[in-house]
């Protein structure tokens, strides 16, 4: 009986001490959590955070000079611009990057004299060029040479969906539209070597 009595003990106190452990430790977690200051909460990102982030592109370059109106959402980078973005450049003597200036979302970017780009898979030069990220389009006008894949356009005017990949090129009174597109030729069917075979057979035989 005293062993059995001894043993309840022991598990009494060791329930007991296994009780106030967790109860420290939860204490001990919930007060380090009060404890954070607001510094600290704002150092975790949340996944619109992260989303925000993303939505923005970084562009880098050089320029002679810049103007920045931030009350209009205009920036304008002057003399022998050299601009890299994600999907390419876009080099001109003066760049004009127009901004929404509730949303600060780019409307469209304006580039003049010398313009030399690449977008994605376009290269092009021209004297003028807008990129219009609204419809996601863009012009080009002034000796316009535009080469994508192994095709090549030249005309007064182009324009380039991005969305759908269509292009198109207009001509004036003093220039036409130039072009050279690569078509790939349609390989004979089997079919009809065989049968073109069968009838020089023919001939020879008779």
């Amino acid at each position: 009986m005293k062993l059995k009595t001894k043993y309840i003990e022991i598990s009494v106190i060791f329930s007991i001490i296994i009780v106030f452990m967790f109860s420290v430790i939860f204490l001990g977690s919930t007060i380090s959590a009060q404890d954070k200051t607001p510094d600290d909460k704002a150092k975790v990102k949340s996944p619109s955070d992260a989303n925000t982030e993303g939505e923005h592109e970084v562009i880098n370059g050089v320029a002679e000079s810049f103007e920045q109106d931030e009350k209009k959402g205009i920036i304008v980078f002057i003399g022998n611009v050299k601009i890299t973005r994600e999907n390419g450049y876009l080099n001109a003597d003066k760049v004009t990057v127009y901004r929404d200036v509730e949303t600060d979302d780019v409307i469209k970017t304006v580039a003049e004299g010398n313009v030399d780009m690449k977008d994605g898979d376009l290269l092009a030069t021209c004297e003028h060029a807008v990129l219009n990220e609204s419809d996601d389009t863009i012009e080009l006008t002034g000796s316009v040479v535009v080469t994508q894949k192994e095709d090549r356009v030249e005309a007064p005017y182009i324009t380039y969906n991005r969305q759908t990949g269509i292009r198109k090129g207009k001509g004036n009174d003093k220039e036409l539209v130039q072009f050279q597109v690569k078509l790939k030729k349609k390989k004979k069917a089997e079919s009809e070597s065989s049968e073109e075979v069968s009838e020089d057979k023919g001939e020879k035989k008779e």
